[in-house]
């Protein structure tokens, strides 16, 4: 039933899957993996690259940024930067824990205020 949508989101560039080309669709998303997802629909929604976060001075305020997987530091400074995703507290992004359901509303719903598709 899925299969339209992940299709679409793959041919725009928003996901790229697992090794062998897999989608795992039974896993629970990681909070890294999400950050990635909303930092490549907001690209996508403007059609533009935005300014790049600088990873290094970003990710520097959380204790386990080296454990931020390589192809998702960028995305998640983006995201860091502009208020969009933040630690679960003060100095831990936790990146390999499972996002909640909570956790990808508020982020979608920031990403749409950032977009400006809604207000607060």
């Amino acid at each position: 039933w899925y299969a339209p949508a992940v299709t679409a989101a793959v041919n725009a560039g928003l996901l790229q899957g697992y090794a062998g080309n897999t989608f795992r669709p039974d896993l629970p998303i990681r909070r890294e993996e999400l950050a990635t997802l909303i930092d490549r629909a907001r690209h996508f929604a403007v059609n533009e690259q935005s300014a790049q976060a600088d990873v290094a001075k970003t990710l520097d305020a959380f204790m386990d940024q080296a454990s931020i997987s390589d192809w998702a530091r960028q995305a998640v400074a983006n995201l860091v930067q502009d208020g969009i995703v933040q630690g679960r507290n003060e100095n831990l992004f936790e990146p390999k824990a499972h996002t909640t359901r909570a956790e990808a509303v508020v982020m979608l719903a920031r990403l749409l205020r950032d977009l400006r598709f809604i207000q607060n």
